[in-house]
């Protein structure tokens, strides 16, 4: 089990009419919760948010609402993909992530309507 950073949904600041969370398939790590996804074009899958990557997980697409294992196998789990505020000091970044990736992260994720504040 891995160690929360933040309590379930802590991050979330409001949620614009209504629920926003959706399912998702997880995979390839082991997510805290509030970490920031990509989602894999081949497969539809999230995984962190990769910021050199070349499948679709270098784009911002989610947040991680609760904490998922992916790291053996594909896992079902919830994020906010849309019409939500965020804190930003909760979001869970890839290491060594870059000031300017971050913000280029954060418009993608303006896009979907997921507002970083």
């Amino acid at each position: 089990m891995i160690e929360e950073k933040a309590h379930v949904g802590s991050h979330i600041l409001s949620e614009v009419g209504g629920l926003s969370r959706d399912d998702a398939l997880l995979s390839g790590g082991n997510y805290l919760t509030a970490t920031v996804l990509g989602e894999v074009t081949a497969s539809g899958e999230m995984v962190q948010l990769d910021p050199a990557g070349s499948d679709g997980s270098e784009v911002a697409a989610a947040i991680l609402y609760r904490a998922v294992d992916a790291s053996a196998a594909t896992k079902k789990g919830v994020v906010n993909a849309r019409l939500t505020a965020v804190r930003a000091s909760s979001l869970v970044w890839p290491d060594g992530i870059t000031e300017e990736e971050k913000t280029v992260a954060i418009k993608q994720l303006n896009a979907n309507h997921i507002i970083v504040r």
